[in-house]
């Protein structure tokens, strides 16, 4: 899945990460630091 963050009007992926069931889902910690 796509992680987005919203600036400057528009979303832009910012990392990637893996959809772990409908709750969770795992990325890299510097993602959401």
């Amino acid at each position: 899945i796509s992680l987005r963050q919203f600036r400057t009007n528009q979303f832009l992926h910012k990392c990637g990460a893996a959809l772990l069931n409908e709750n969770w889902a795992i990325t890299a910690a510097h993602c959401v630091e």
